[in-house]
Formats: structure tokens, sequence, C-alpha cells
């Protein structure tokens, strides 16, 4: 229906965002959009790369979010960012494809250089490393080449990674570049913005040519383009609740578990993994189980104990919430309050399918239905 412009993230000063250019900018968008803010339902306010560094963003995201209804916000870190440009570009999608089944998508912007491996419709993997349009001391050329040494199978050098590396060795078949730079790389933009972008995007395409290079649906917008939302109710048959004190809960960020088998050990890697990849290790995640080893008591047991191990280093008193795809809340929930002493508030509701980006909130039990509201918040992206 409509698309702002673009405009480049202001700042007050080295630390902090300004406000009031800020939201100037989203007034006038407003505005050309033809839309009041109460004509909003529903969206996404996420503050990335070197925006999300700074003092104030996080309450700007809250401020943002809370004065347009019920967004999904998030201070993204670099795990949450590399996911949603690889959804966001297409890469994901592409790699559903079998023709195109690991596909790397490389997202390029002023502070960072984020990479998200996609393989079969998931991204079982991401990293960043410390290269982007605005990092001073490199020269294009040299930037270019340590960025595209990830996608070739080339080392790079440890002190310039932010994450763990990657763990998948490349080369790799097909490359999506997306971010501001990936603008520049796919040449759709072509005026420079006083940094080292266009000739970082420039000397990528220069030396990208040995590469398989699809272009993205998106480049700079990949990040995040909106939100949807839908509701259900779920009865109190199809959950397990230590304490109704605990809800109401939001924003809990979905964090997929996805077993290949009833091994408490590879649960517990997995989960690990995963609360990593998306920064919630402060306790705001709900783990997504997506389960298809049946019900029978030593499968569930196996699965408790790899989220009970998962979970030991979320942060104290957080509580514990589990949402999964098949009908054993009540089961799961007392082997992990009962049997295995779990501590912290614990909250399993079952029958219901999250996926990666999707965000949740449980309301208080509604007493004269026996029914709990679950809001699941999906971050969703625009096909051209």
């Amino acid at each position: 229906m409509h698309r702002s412009d673009v405009m480049l993230t202001p700042y007050a000063s080295a630390e902090r965002i300004d406000t009031d250019a800020l939201r100037a900018f989203v007034d006038r968008s407003y505005a050309e959009a033809g839309w009041r803010r109460e004509d909003v339902d529903t969206g996404a306010v996420i503050a990335t790369g070197e925006a999300a560094r700074k003092e104030n963003a996080a309450g700007i995201v809250a401020l943002l979010g809370g004065e347009a209804g019920r967004f999904v916000c998030a201070t993204a870190g670099h795990h949450l960012e590399a996911l949603l440009a690889a959804h966001g570009s297409g890469a994901v999608t592409m790699s559903r494809d079998p023709s195109t089944p690991l596909v790397l998508n490389v997202d390029i912007g002023g502070g960072t250089t984020k990479y998200a491996v996609c393989r079969a419709g998931a991204v079982p993997e991401t990293a960043a490393v410390d290269l982007g349009a605005r990092v001073r001391g490199w020269t294009a050329e040299d930037m270019a080449d340590r960025i595209l040494a990830v996608a070739e199978g080339r080392p790079v050098e440890p002190a310039l990674w932010l994450t763990e590396p990657l763990r998948a060795a490349g080369p790799f078949p097909v490359v999506v570049f997306s971010g501001g730079v990936g603008e520049h790389v796919n040449g759709r933009e072509h005026r420079d913005f006083g940094d080292l972008g266009l000739r970082l995007g420039r000397a990528i395409a220069a030396r990208a040519r040995a590469l398989t290079v699809a272009p993205p649906v998106e480049a700079i917008r990949a990040t995040c383009i909106g939100a949807a939302q839908y509701a259900v109710q779920v009865s109190g048959d199809t959950l397990y609740l230590s304490d109704p004190v605990l809800l109401p809960l939001r924003d809990l960020e979905a964090v997929p578990l996805r077993p290949a088998r009833a091994d408490p050990a590879a649960i517990a890697e997995e989960l690990i993994r995963g609360i990593a990849r998306l920064d919630r290790e402060d306790g705001r995640l709900a783990v997504a189980v997506r389960w298809a080893h049946g019900g029978a008591y030593a499968a569930l047991r196996a699965l408790a104990e790899g989220i009970a191990r998962g979970t030991r280093a979320v942060a104290p008193g957080a509580p514990l919430v589990v949402v999964v795809d098949a009908d054993v809340a009540g089961v799961l929930g007392q082997v992990l309050r009962e049997e295995l002493g779990v501590e912290r508030p614990v909250l399993v509701i079952d029958q219901i399918a999250l996926s990666d980006l999707d965000f949740v909130d449980v309301g208080a039990v509604l007493p004269e239905k026996q029914v709990v509201p679950v809001v699941v918040k999906s971050l969703v992206f625009a096909a051209r």
C-alpha cells in the first residue's frame, strides 16, 4: 500500500540517536501514507546494527512501538539481525528449492556484516564480523576481500568475528547480498552517502564474479518490513501452569527446537545454540518445540531433560515457557517441575506450532471461561 523513503539513522551524538529527527521522519511517513497512528493495529519496531548499540536505542524502540499499538518490539543482536535479513532477502525461501538447498545470505550494513546459512528452508547458523561501510581503518578492496572470504571458504582473522565463527565451511553454492551495501553490490543504488558503501559494493561485485550470486527480494529493507498478528485461545486442558500469578507475559521470542531424536544432550545443545543465536539469555523467550517422537513417557522425559539443561544459563528467575505443537503439555510440565525440580515458574502450552521470527503474548487466565488468550505475532516480509 505504501513504502516510505529510506533515511540514514540520525544521531545527536556518538552515543545517542536523534529522537526528534526520528520522530519527524515517522510522522512524515504516516502522513505520506495517508494514515493516522490509530489506523495501525500491529507492526514491528526493530533496532539493528550500529543503531542498536546506542544508549537510548531500547527506549526509542519501546516508545515507537507503544505509540502505534501492539507492535513487536526488539533491539536485535547480531544473530537476530542475520536471521531477519535472511528471511527478508528471500534467501530462506530460495533454499527451499531442491535445486538451491544451501544459500549463504551476506547482509552488509554500516557497522557489521552478518552471515546466515540457509539450508532447506531453515537457518541453522548465523554469525557476524566487524566490517561495514562505516568501519574505519580499511580500504574498500581489503574489506571486500575479507567479507567474501567466508563465502569462498577462506579463513578470516579471529579478531574480526563479533560472534563465534561459522561452522559451515564454504565455498557456498549460492550467495545473496542484502543490507545497505547490498544495494550497491546488486547495482540498485549508485549514490555516494559519504562512507565506503558505494566503493565497497563495487569492490564486492567485481570480486564476486566467481560466485553464483542470486538477487535478493529486498536488500536495504530486508531486515524487517512488517508484522502480522493472529490470535487463538487455549483452554486449561491444553496447558500446564505452575503459578497463575506468572501471567500475563508479553513479547516472548520463539526459540525454535526441532529435535531429530529424543536425546537429552542433543536437545540441550540445540536449545543452547538457539538461545545464543537470538541473544535471549535474558529469559524473554518461549521454547518453540516441533515434536515428532510421540507421547511415550521416555521420549517426553528426554525432551524435558534437554529443555531443563538447555535453559540453565537463562537469567535466574525468568519463567520457563514452552510452546509445543503436540498434545503433551500436562505431562511435559509435570516432568519439568515435579520430577526434574525446575525451580523457575513453568508454563507449557501445547497444540500451537511456532516458527522462526514469532513472538508470543500470553494473557492472564480468564476465570469465566477458564481459557488463556495467546497472541502469536509473526514478522512477515514483502515480496516484489
